[in-house]
């Protein structure tokens, strides 16, 4: 029966392989450019998964990270982002860091706050009592200002929060708006530091050297000058610490930052 399974696991493989040749070839064929369509759909691909749903639902998400990575570097088209993450979440409902993940990107690089909410929901439907996902939730729409929404979401998820409490946390920050550069850093310091996934990495770098250079901006425009350091933007109240991950610290130099 083990032999019978790998041999199954390995059909489904070289089957799934071949769909995305193929719909890659089509593709080609109908659209110019990135509009390459790298994924079936989840209805599809559960009708011929054969009960290895899982297994499909992790060999789409290599897949999709390449897809991801290859338009990133080309600076290409992200328009199939959420189909691909939501034939991910077809096959594998329970599937929490394609929702997170998914919906991050889908507000930072497609900016788009429907399709994001879009895929949480379906995420917190799927996954009733897991905190993480509407936790998620309420800091993009914190990153979208939508500060009394996210308060709500943050409560959701402190509900079910067992040990950490740090969605109580953010939500009393919602209430209190100056707080919003010390909650933004320590999210994305908290979001580097428990995942090993190189994009979301990426984006929290990206995300705390945002929040560096707008206070550097605002420093500029009140004084009249670029900050010296992020030193500087402490000790004036600009920031509330000096900001870092994984043991390294963000450089200001001259409006640019760098890690």
């Amino acid at each position: 029966m083990k032999k019978l399974g790998g041999f199954v696991i390995i059909i489904i493989s070289l089957f799934v392989s071949v769909l995305f040749v193929k719909s890659f070839e089509d593709r080609k064929k109908s659209f110019t450019g990135e509009k390459l369509l790298f994924f079936p759909s989840g209805k599809f691909i559960q009708g011929v998964a054969c009960g290895y749903n899982n297994f499909l639902a992790d060999l789409l998400w290599i897949r999709g990270g390449v897809y991801y990575g290859g338009q990133k570097l080309k600076h290409g088209s992200l328009e199939y982002l959420y189909h691909m993450f939501n034939v991910i979440t077809d096959l594998d409902p329970k599937f929490v860091n394609a929702y997170t993940t998914g919906g991050m990107f889908l507000f930072d690089d497609l900016h788009s706050l429907e399709m994001s909410m879009k895929l949480l929901d379906k995420g917190i439907y799927n996954n009733p009592t897991n905190w993480y996902v509407p936790f998620m939730k309420g800091f993009i729409l914190y990153l979208a200002e939508k500060y009394d929404m996210a308060y709500r979401w943050f409560m959701v998820a402190s509900l079910f929060e067992t040990k950490r409490g740090m969605a109580f946390k953010f939500a009393n920050w919602c209430l209190q708006k100056e707080k919003g550069p010390e909650m933004t850093l320590k999210f994305w310091e908290d979001l580097y530091n428990s995942t090993g996934n190189k994009w979301m990495r990426e984006k929290a770098v990206k995300g705390i050297s945002r929040v560096i250079l707008y206070a550097a901006v605002k420093y500029r425009r009140e004084k009249g000058e670029w900050p010296e350091n992020i030193v500087v933007l402490v000790k004036s109240g600009y920031l509330p610490y000096v900001p870092s991950l994984g043991g390294k610290y963000f450089i200001l130099k001259e409006g640019e930052v760098l890690w």
